[in-house]
């Protein structure tokens, strides 16, 4: 078979191994993210490199950021719940826009973390980051295809490949330390739902 043999080593690659695959937006959104990190250093270490080598790139960023706005919301489904279950929106996995992904995110973090100014400042940077990604690539077609769905040729645009990567590389690991705040918050939810139905 083309893309696999009988030899087990460390080049095989699994997924599709969570029992909750709503949960696994987060580990998806790290390997793209470290992708486009690998990628950008190596072209970066050349004295020149072809515009084409930076499309897959500057998608891998994209769509690594687009990857960390589901994991918020739906790691944040089960902490919203508890406070307002009209919060959240199922259609979320199907869209690929990130300023309705950033504003859905935004909303949730703004819901349980209120009184915290850095997941405000986070929530900010998060929104303004998704409205410049949407000016050049609102849809997730630029960098991917040469038009989008109707046939209308991408827009002519330039992207500073380092000063993307230098702060997409600081966003997206403030998302990582969220995804893992998120991650304790709902096991302390979890674990004080269970001691309160255990007391009735």
């Amino acid at each position: 078979m083309a893309f696999y043999d009988t030899i087990s080593n460390m080049s095989n690659v699994q997924c599709g191994f969570l029992r909750n695959p709503k949960m696994g937006f987060g580990i998806y959104a790290k390997g793209y993210w470290h992708s486009a990190t690998e990628l950008t250093k190596l072209l970066l270490s050349r004295e020149r490199f072809y515009e084409y080598d930076a499309y897959p790139v500057i998608f891998l960023y994209r769509h690594s950021f687009e990857l960390y706005l589901k994991n918020i919301i739906y790691k944040s489904a089960i902490l919203v719940s508890m406070k307002d279950p009209n919060i959240l929106d199922n259609e979320s996995r199907k869209d690929h826009r990130l300023t309705y992904l950033s504003n859905s995110a935004s909303k949730i973090l703004k819901l349980l973390f209120n009184q915290m100014d850095e997941i405000n400042l986070l929530a900010e940077n998060i929104k303004v980051t998704a409205e410049e990604f949407d000016k050049i690539d609102p849809l997730s077609y630029t960098y991917r295809y040469p038009m989008d769905n109707k046939s209308n040729s991408v827009p002519n645009q330039f992207v500073n490949l380092e000063s993307l990567s230098q702060h997409m590389d600081l966003l997206l690991n403030e998302m990582e330390i969220l995804d893992f705040g998120i991650d304790i918050e709902t096991d302390k939810a979890i674990r004080i739902v269970e001691l309160l139905e255990n007391i009735n």
